[in-house]
């Protein structure tokens, strides 16, 4: 996820077919490039079909264009953040990490003002614990 590697349809149909790997990528939020569709995998009748949080089902070819599995950022562009939250507890999803509930830090507007090139120093003066869990 963090690294942006894609993959094409082919790939995660033949990745659905595995019996460890489906169990995990079926809860998991793919992207499709260029950010346009947020779903989860599954097999369909005709072949690898993507649903949304809404229900809504949409197909892809399998040598369509490149999937990545989704990041934060590109839920927090999608709008519907809340919405993949809610669907993820009411269909009692357990993702293999933390995509949907995962932290993101934008930055602020005085950080924004500052350029990006300017340091932050939200998290300054606070420490490591590497003890802690």
């Amino acid at each position: 996820m963090c690294r942006g590697d894609h993959f094409t349809a082919a790939e995660v149909a033949g990745l659905l077919d595995h019996p460890i790997l489906a169990r995990l990528l079926r809860n998991l939020i793919f992207v499709l490039e260029p950010g346009i569709a947020l779903d989860y995998p599954e097999r369909g009748p005709n072949g690898l079909r993507f649903r949304a949080h809404d229900g809504t089902i949409r197909t892809v070819e399998g040598t369509a264009a490149r999937l990545g599995l989704a990041h934060s950022h590109d839920l927090l562009a999608s709008g519907a953040w809340s919405a993949w939250q809610h669907n993820c507890f009411a269909a009692e999803r357990i993702q293999p990490f933390k995509q949907v509930f995962c932290e993101l830090y934008v930055p602020t507007a005085s950080e924004a003002r500052g350029g990006y090139e300017a340091a932050s120093a939200r998290y300054a003066g606070q420490q490591v614990q590497p003890g802690r869990s």
